[in-house]
C-alpha cells in the first residue's frame, strides 16, 4: 500500500507525550498515529451504527432460516464440487 507522508506541529508537551507512548508501545511514530486514526474510524462506525439502529433505519442481519438456508445451500454445493473431483 502506498503511503503519503504528513507532517503535523504539536506543543511540547504532546511530543513528550508521544514520545513516550512510541517508546513504550509502537515501533514508531507513524504506528502510533494510525493507532490513533484505526480507533477514531471504529469509534465513528460505532456511532453510527448505534445513530442507525436508535431509529430503526440499521440493516438487520440475516434471520435464522436465512442463515440455515445459506449453510444448506453451502453443503451442496461443496458435495456437488467434491463428487467432480472424485
Amino acid at each position: 500500500m502506498k503511503m503519503n507522508s504528513m507532517n503535523i506541529s504539536l506543543p511540547q508537551d504532546m511530543a513528550e507525550f508521544v514520545r513516550r507512548q512510541v517508546n513504550q508501545n509502537y515501533g514508531n511514530v507513524s504506528e502510533f498515529f494510525r493507532e490513533m486514526i484505526r480507533e477514531k474510524i471504529k469509534r465513528e462506525v460505532a456511532g453510527d451504527l448505534a445513530f442507525l439502529e436508535s431509529t430503526g433505519a440499521a440493516p438487520r442481519g440475516p434471520t435464522e432460516k436465512e442463515i440455515e438456508e445459506i449453510l444448506a445451500l453451502q453443503r451442496k454445493v461443496r458435495r456437488a464440487r467434491h463428487a467432480r473431483r472424485v
